[in-house]
């Protein structure tokens, strides 16, 4: 048996969560996914109706892929990245480096999770998306297979990580909250008119997903559902884009 994703989030989410406010001193940080119901129930403008001195840190979530029954749970770890996903990061990471980060958990069983309770970050590696180039990982593909081994992660060319228990983070380093709203809005399909804001039109939702080639319109929830009215107006959607996303905010 593997441990899913979902697993991995919750239980390293926690730990994580508590180094923030605990070791780093962000007493006032907290987790938040990204998810339609959540849009659905307080309006995409949320961010940008947060305390505008609020800063976001985003941590993409993989989990390894499962090892073959004959292998121990030991290094190197294999996680898949996707090409239109790790564009959208790309995006968000903007002029903020230490900011966006892949986060891979070396946990494939349930029993080593369980053992290293609750020291997970002890064995979880970051890896800060602005390092990578899409052309340098994908070299033309739509997904790319990386191993991981404590400390470094093996792609094209070789990136070296930093364990989650030693990673410093400072809220000057974090996203403005207007850049991640304006990002967020893109990623959602909500298109913006010659000011800037959002068109509050059936209309001109529908036009902006069909021109948008499904990048927004496509997101599909960490739990998963994607509206058939979505489905039915994006031309090319991936379900991956969002899926596994965690994204502190230290106020």
């Amino acid at each position: 048996m593997r441990v899913s994703e979902k697993s991995l989030e919750l239980n390293v989410g926690s730990e994580f969560l508590d180094y923030l406010r605990g070791t780093l001193g962000l007493t006032k940080a907290y987790l938040r996914g990204l998810t339609q119901r959540e849009e659905r129930a307080e309006g995409v403008d949320f961010y940008a109706q947060m305390n505008p001195s609020a800063a976001i840190f985003a941590f993409q979530f993989k989990a390894p892929v499962a090892h073959r029954p004959h292998r121990e749970d030991t290094a190197p770890y294999r996680f898949t990245l996707q090409r239109e996903q790790h564009s959208r990061l790309v995006e968000l990471t903007g002029d903020h480096p230490s900011a966006v980060f892949y986060v891979f958990p070396f946990f494939a069983t349930p029993a080593k999770l369980q053992y290293f309770v609750p020291e997970l970050l002890a064995d979880t590696w970051l890896l800060p998306v602005s390092r990578m180039r899409n052309d340098d990982i994908f070299e033309g593909g739509n997904s790319k297979r990386i191993r991981c081994y404590p400390g470094r992660a093996e792609i094209n060319p070789t990136y070296e990580m930093e364990n989650a228990k030693t990673m410093i983070l400072s809220k000057a380093d974090g996203i403005n909250i207007g850049e991640f709203s304006s990002w967020y809005k893109k990623l959602r399909g909500h298109p913006q008119d010659q000011e800037g804001q959002p068109k509050d039109t059936e209309q001109g939702r529908l036009k902006h997903d069909e021109e948008a080639n499904g990048l927004g319109a496509a997101i599909e929830s960490i739990d998963g559902a994607v509206p058939h009215s979505v489905r039915k107006h994006s031309r090319s959607m991936s379900p991956q884009i969002v899926r596994g996303m965690r994204i502190a905010i230290v106020e």
